[in-house]
């Protein structure tokens, strides 16, 4: 089973984040859009694992207290890949995200669960393999969450 760790946001937040797509559309040969009901932020990539490893999964994000946050995307931006670019919306720093980030990736370490060693990008994908026919480029988004 392919799994991961995300935050996953509520209809206004992903409104919001539709409407930035749509605009996208428009500027777009092609692309292979997040759906409605996959739009979310990864926290963690854990890949492919049999599924009696979701009850340890469960304890560690269970056991990380946090205060309630907000999350502000910021601006779109983009990767060039061999079949089109993917596009994504980043955002601003926040030092809360990152510290939750960075625990549950020691503590899924601990458990000896192998992660990806690169550092942490926070991005929420919008498209992939996406063909643009004219500049899309977004700044001072206001999309806001938590």
């Amino acid at each position: 089973m392919r799994m991961f760790i995300a935050i996953n946001f509520d209809e206004t937040v992903k409104e919001q984040i539709i409407q930035v797509q749509d605009r996208l559309r428009k500027h777009s040969l092609k692309g292979n859009f997040t759906h409605h009901e996959n739009i979310h932020l990864t926290l963690v990539f854990l890949g492919e694992l049999p599924e009696s490893k979701i009850d340890t999964i469960k304890r560690i994000i269970s056991s990380i207290e946090f205060e309630p946050f907000q999350i502000k995307f910021s601006h779109t931006g983009s990767f060039d890949r061999d079949d089109g670019k993917l596009f994504y919306l980043e955002l601003e720093q926040c030092d809360q995200l990152l510290s939750i980030q960075k625990k549950l990736t020691a503590m899924l370490l601990e458990s000896k669960f192998i992660i990806e060693n690169r550092k942490f990008f926070p991005h929420l994908t919008l498209s992939r393999k996406t063909i643009i026919k004219s500049v899309f480029k977004e700044q001072n988004l206001d999309i806001k969450s938590g």
